[in-house]
């Protein structure tokens, strides 16, 4: 009885979430020029309030509720695949599973792609994105070809790295403080029908860093990631492009739970399809489901589950829904110059000791205003999974965003920053005088907020 009225509460769900798209799309179709004029003209409505874009924050960044709401949500559609000089181009507001989903078909992808379904491009790119193969292309911003920008002087420019070249270099990490993407190219590539994958699980912490490193400077390698899930289980996800899966392979199911699998020692080789792969994070939200009712984590259920409904996008779709705010006082993505990883963890091991830990190394290429080039090692901490209130130590916010000053690393700002101004500048390495120079030109009467107004915690 309860698992047909599972699947009826599905197919009910299903339904209203196709009726719902079906009307999203035909609002949305409509040419980028068009959609241009509406948006300069709804820019030029506003009154003296600072403006934001017409969407939440994510991870406890502050809402600011006396501000002007800019709606960029119809900039929405692909505009054009060109599979000869490889690239795509999209509008802003696209979500990144538009764009994967449909390079798939052809067994393409973008140079990095990401594993988390909600995501825009222009979100991926003014609050920097990264995957798997970030350790060879970088990070996402790194593989944009131009851009149009709607700045603060409610101009819209095109950028890129021989026009507007100052603010090209400074969208990335800004937050949208500078202006905000209506439009871009990024490049593609050719990838293969399936992904074989090598689990390799350490006991020792520094023996699993060494090979880190080892595998990101492999030129065979294609994709790298990995797990920790305490000081003694340490896992790295090894990914090579494969045109074919031998007979009687393991070959990895979408309705499986894919930190499970990582947590078993004895696998250690699946196969993927493209898209699996792609997505294999994406149905537990990384780990928030060790932290979710016991039937989300059911295989027995997930087998009557549309494959449509285990996806982030419906879980947010659920959660704005009943205006739930998930806070996540402990997700941060920090990143550590590789060569000290080994020594972070030790660190973090000892005075932050919150796992799983996602891992993820990034060779940054080439210098961005406000974010230059190097060679890191990702710690994801807090994926789905926090301290209790009760136990989770006095201060670790700041301590954390010392030690990342300490190391010489970085910290993304999806979630909130709690040091001073003077020190959130010597993290990002970027002269302030520079990114408010930048500021003046492009926002002179302060439409949109600032950078450091913008994230830190203790101001708003």
């Amino acid at each position: 009885m309860i698992i047909y009225i599972f699947i009826t509460v599905n197919i009910i769900i299903l339904l209203i979430m196709l009726y719902f798209n079906f009307i999203h799309k035909k609002l949305l179709f409509q040419p980028y020029i068009l959609k241009i004029k509406s948006l300069i003209s709804q820019f030029h409505s506003f009154d003296s309030k600072p403006i934001v874009k017409n969407e939440g924050h994510v991870f406890g960044l502050p809402i600011f509720n006396n501000t002007n709401k800019l709606n960029l949500k119809e900039f929405n559609n692909i505009i054009h695949i060109d599979y000869v000089n490889q690239y795509i181009e999209v509008e802003g507001s696209t979500y990144i599973y538009q764009i994967l989903d449909e390079l798939i078909k052809y067994n393409w992808i973008i140079q990095v792609p990401p594993d988390m379904y909600h995501l825009t491009i222009s979100g991926l790119v003014s609050g920097i994105g990264g995957g798997s193969s970030s350790f060879k292309y970088g990070f996402i911003h790194e593989n944009i070809l131009d851009m149009d920008v709607l700045t603060g002087k409610g101009e819209i420019l095109h950028c890129s790295k021989q026009n507007n070249s100052d603010l090209f270099y400074a969208i990335p990490n800004s937050l949208g403080t500078l202006g905000y993407i209506l439009k871009l190219k990024i490049k593609i590539r050719k990838a293969t029908s399936y992904v074989r994958v090598n689990y390799i699980h350490f006991s020792d912490s520094e023996e699993y860093f060494n090979q880190l490193y080892k595998y990101s400077v492999d030129p065979n390698v294609d994709f790298v990631d990995g797990t920790i899930f305490s000081p003694t289980h340490l896992v790295l996800i090894i990914g090579y492009f494969q045109f074919n899966i031998p007979a009687n392979s393991n070959i990895f199911n979408h309705t499986e739970i894919f930190w499970k699998n990582l947590m078993d020692k004895n696998l250690t080789l699946q196969y993927f399809t493209l898209y699996d792969y792609i997505w294999r994070w994406d149905p537990d939200m990384y780990y928030t489901t060790m932290e979710t009712p016991a039937w989300t984590r059911s295989n027995f259920l997930r087998n009557f589950a549309p494959k449509c409904l285990l996806k982030s996008t419906f879980y947010r779709s659920i959660a704005n829904f009943i205006n739930f705010q998930h806070e996540a006082p402990d997700c941060n993505d920090v990143f550590i110059p590789i060569k000290k990883a080994n020594n972070f963890f030790k660190w973090f091991s000892n005075n932050y000791s919150l796992y799983p830990i996602y891992i993820c190394p990034v060779k940054c290429n080439e210098n961005f205003t406000l974010w230059k080039k190097g060679f890191y090692c990702d710690f994801g901490i807090g994926y789905g999974v926090n301290f209790t209130k009760n136990n989770r130590p006095e201060n670790l916010d700041l301590i954390l965003e010392q030690q990342i000053y300490d190391f010489k690393g970085k910290k993304l700002f999806y979630t909130p920053f709690y040091s001073s101004e003077k020190l959130f500048w010597k993290i990002i390495k970027c002269n302030s005088k520079h990114y408010y120079s930048l500021k003046k030109k492009y926002d002179p009467y302060s439409k949109f907020l600032s950078l450091y107004q913008k994230i830190n915690k203790n101001k708003n």
